[in-house]
């Protein structure tokens, strides 16, 4: 499975995290206050300042401690210092909205059922995908 660009725009920053598991952060423009990062990379096929296409390849979900691959999708805003973070699912286009949150719920459950790994708890998703709408920097790095 290969991790693509959601946006056209400006590789802005990579942080590696752990070998073979970086960030990739993209935004729209250079020093725009939208960022869209990519969490859990391996083998990262751009790099900083790169310009990219949306569809362009990112690179490849990270191998995590249970053997499983996974990535993060984060859309993130700064502004006057301080960075909020969206849920994606908050912000798509409302005649396209419920048919993905409906696929991202009909996936979510069909991955338990095959795996029988329970992951995803539907009830306490606020939106679909997310535990949240919003989480400042404290709440999405675990400090709060």
């Amino acid at each position: 499975t290969k991790v693509i660009s959601a946006i056209d725009g400006v590789v802005a920053f990579i942080k590696e995290q752990a070998p073979g598991d970086a960030e990739v952060f993209i935004q729209p423009k250079e020093g725009s206050m939208w960022t869209v990062g990519y969490d859990h990379i391996a083998n990262v096929a751009v790099k900083k300042g790169d310009s990219i296409k949306a569809g362009a390849i990112i690179g490849e979900p990270a191998l995590q401690n249970n053997g499983l691959t996974r990535f993060e999708l984060q859309i993130n805003k700064d502004e006057n210092g301080t960075t909020t973070h969206y849920c994606p699912s908050t912000l798509l286009a409302a005649n396209v909205k419920e048919g993905i949150l409906s696929g991202l719920s009909a996936m979510q459950n069909k991955w338990e059922q095959q795996t029988g790994l329970d992951l995803y708890d539907l009830a306490v998703q606020n939106p679909v995908g997310c535990a949240k709408a919003t989480l400042s920097s404290e709440e999405a790095e675990g400090r709060l």
